[in-house]
């Protein structure tokens, strides 16, 4: 897994620096046309605990992530096991959309960056609701010759009813390898 989050990254990294050098030529139509072509449905598996965990991106004027495996964010708000089931049984099928902020064209791949979006999820523990917030930093690159698209997701900040969590130095991250677009 490890290998697999270094890998999307140096990726992401080589992209970012061919988008500096080496990049296409796009004026607004062109621009637009290549967007256009991303737009869809994709599907994809988000490792949770070693388990793949289907997930479906869809990019539109905002990129969508649903369902969001919420584990890996109310397991550090929640560390009792009890509490943490009851947490994950409130907080089904949640979505995160964010706007698309930039579009980088370069080598056969497309690199959008998303708005830092703002996830807020109701949950109930021991018959009291709770409100978690998790700041969240998403980049997606989309490889064109194969329609595969790569997404990278990052909890920046948690709270949980204004209590803050830390997640710089036991990050919390989402990672997606290959997603296919459907038809």
């Amino acid at each position: 897994m490890k290998l697999l989050k270094f890998a999307l990254s140096a990726l992401l990294a080589c992209c970012l620096a061919a988008c500096d050098s080496s990049s296409i030529e796009v004026n607004e139509n062109s621009g637009q046309e290549i967007y256009n072509n991303t737009k869809g449905t994709y599907v994809g598996n988000i490792l949770v605990d070693n388990i793949p965990q289907k997930i479906n991106i869809t990019i539109s004027e905002n990129l969508t992530v649903k369902p969001l495996p919420m584990k890996p964010i109310l397991e550090r708000v929640f560390t009792d096991e009890a509490q943490l089931n009851q947490a994950l049984s409130s907080a089904q099928n949640i979505s995160l959309s964010a706007p698309i902020i930039q579009m980088s064209v370069a080598s056969g791949y497309i690199y959008f960056l998303m708005e830092e979006t703002d996830l807020a999820v109701d949950v109930t523990v021991d018959g009291k609701p709770y409100k978690v917030f998790a700041l969240m930093y998403l980049e997606t690159l989309y490889k064109m010759d194969t329609s595969t698209l790569f997404l990278n997701m990052n909890v920046k900040e948690l709270t949980c009813d204004g209590k803050s969590y830390d997640v710089s130095t036991n990050k919390i991250n989402y990672f997606v390898d290959s997603a296919q677009k459907q038809k």
